[in-house]
């Protein structure tokens, strides 16, 4: 940019100790550096979930994270092989892996003192003389209302000037918006000059309460693309014991989805891999649990799995990424769930891979055909170039005059 003053970009985002929220968020940050900006994470910690990165793992977090431990770990103590305090432990050693990749991978705002600024409240966000040039929400289920009880005003940039917002893929996640929502999503969004969403279902939505047509751009993390994602895990070390393995990424807890991947490691011979994202456990005989693994170990075994089995959207991606051999299942909660597929069959129904959704009722296909990621590959490539340009114009926009 020559001798010009670099233009700084603010990124208000999901980064809970979830795999995808945090990737998409180091992928939205990367590319908008790409682009020539500086671009700082807003460290907007006010939902539930979320507790303060700290390069000392210190007591205090501790003794925080063990109070805060869900009561369901105990009161279901006798389906864990492992004692509770292991359990704990574990736990533990997963909130360092986080850590260490958000003080390593993500760019937050700090203060004079190098400190991460943390807004632990919308209002202190609110009260923030914040001096950028342009404010960007998205991606992942930030206008999801079911997660925060209400449209979340920090995830609509209510805080930053009206002429600088840009939403760039932020996900609803639902089929429809709720009645009681409704009038308020309405105004929020229209008061965002540039707005694309990550899915045709949010898209539909937009139009049928706003009266407002909007692109789909593509999550962040397909925006970076393969070979951002590939060169992440460069020196990354897989830790898992097995060389060849069924790699399974579920929110699922039923007995059900535990059958069913017990099916595929008869079927194929192959031992599972997992991560301890619900209660549910596998004999230790054919299987390993990644408990602790943080998001760069997330991606390093999604990449060396022979099988790929997810009923999570980024699973889904990070297979498509390293153009793997996966299946997707409909997810299932104990005790009932708002529905979220919209946005796993708007992802593959734009690359026309819907037979790799499976029901409960098929075995996987382990002998048919593979997917043509060649195919793939160039329709991701379009997607991408669309959505790319769509973001540098929204900045271009939101910086003019300001720069």
């Amino acid at each position: 940019m020559g001798n010009e003053k670099m233009r700084k970009v603010a990124l208000a985002t999901c980064f809970l100790d979830n795999y995808g929220a945090c990737l998409q968020a180091y992928g939205l940050q990367s590319v908008i550096s790409e682009m020539g900006y500086c671009c700082e994470v807003l460290a907007y910690i006010e939902p539930a979930g979320y507790l303060r990165p700290s390069r000392r793992y210190n007591l205090s977090i501790r003794i925080r994270q063990i109070v805060s431990l869900p009561l369901s770990v105990l009161m279901k103590k006798y389906r864990y092989p492992i004692p509770y305090y292991k359990r704990v432990q574990v736990i533990l050693d997963k909130r360092k892996a986080f850590d260490r990749f958000k003080m390593r991978c993500l760019n937050f705002r700090r203060d004079e003192k190098n400190r991460v600024r943390y807004y632990e409240s919308f209002g202190a966000l609110d009260a923030e003389d914040l001096h950028y040039d342009a404010f960007v929400c998205g991606s992942d289920q930030i206008w999801n209302p079911t997660f925060y009880g209400k449209n979340n005003p920090a995830y609509f940039l209510r805080f930053a000037p009206q002429q600088k917002r840009i939403a760039y893929s932020p996900s609803i996640g639902l089929p429809a918006m709720p009645d009681k929502y409704r009038e308020e999503f309405i105004r929020f969004v229209r008061e965002i000059p540039s707005v694309s969403v990550r899915e045709q279902t949010a898209a539909q939505i937009i139009r049928d309460t706003c009266g407002r047509d909007v692109p789909v751009t593509m999550d962040p993390t397909l925006l970076a693309g393969r070979a951002f994602w590939l060169k992440a895990v460069e020196s990354q070390k897989n830790t898992c014991s097995f060389s060849k393995y069924i790699l399974c990424y579920f929110f699922s807890n039923t007995e059900r989805m535990k059958s069913y991947i017990e099916q595929v490691h008869a079927q194929t011979g192959l031992p599972i891999v997992y991560f301890a994202t619900t209660e549910l456990t596998f004999d230790p005989a054919y299987s390993y649990c990644a408990a602790g693994a943080g998001p760069l170990e997330f991606l390093q075994l999604i990449l060396d799995a022979q099988i790929v089995l997810t009923d999570s959207f980024h699973g889904t991606v990070f297979s498509l990424l390293y153009q793997k051999s996966f299946y997707v299942l409909q997810r299932e909660r104990l005790g009932g769930e708002v529905n979220m597929f919209s946005r796993l069959n708007d992802l593959l129904g734009r690359l026309e891979l819907n037979d790799r959704v499976l029901s409960y009722e098929q075995q996987v296909p382990v002998s048919q055909t593979p997917i043509d990621y060649g195919k793939v590959a160039a329709r991701l490539d379009a997607w991408r170039a669309q959505s790319a340009q769509y973001l540098k114009d929204a900045l271009e926009e939101a910086c003019h005059g300001n720069c």
